[in-house]
């Protein structure tokens, strides 16, 4: 899944001068293979938005604890601490620092609710110097 998704979002990620590091191994999870794919897509969608030209974003997918995870992680702006607590509000979005223009306000919302639905968390939190991390944890052992 996560090859498919960084190779979809190869053309916008070249136009925009941006490369793709996947760091991978073979995880295994019960759920619904295309919400998923959505949830993966939308974060690595936000990543695009957010990121700088010339910069870049891995894509993990592996195990910690025994507990797989799927994460994205950018080295845009960060979020403004006047946005952590809503940026999983519903139609609440930021401004693209490239164009200004916000979205629809829906992705993270969405990517919550599929992870809930996976039994398991979405975590975005600000990196230590720049950019954002975006993890969903899943609390099964396969």
């Amino acid at each position: 899944m996560v090859q498919e998704t960084v190779a979809s979002s190869i053309s916008e990620a070249v136009r925009k001068k941006i490369r793709f590091r996947e760091l991978t191994e073979t995880v295994y999870v019960e759920g619904n293979f295309f919400f998923l794919g959505m949830a993966l897509r939308n974060l690595v969608q936000n990543a695009l938005d957010f990121s700088n030209p010339g910069s870049e974003i891995t894509v993990r997918c592996g195990k910690e604890n025994g507990f797989p995870f799927l994460e994205v992680e950018d080295s845009g702006p960060g979020i403004p601490s006047y946005a952590l607590e809503r940026i999983f509000e519903k139609f609440y979005s930021l401004p693209r620092p490239d164009t200004g223009r916000k979205s629809s306000g829906l992705g993270l919302a969405f990517v919550r609710e599929i992870a809930k639905l996976h039994d398991a968390d979405l975590e975005v939190k600000n990196r230590t110097s720049t950019g954002v991390i975006a993890r969903i944890c899943f609390k099964t052992i396969f």
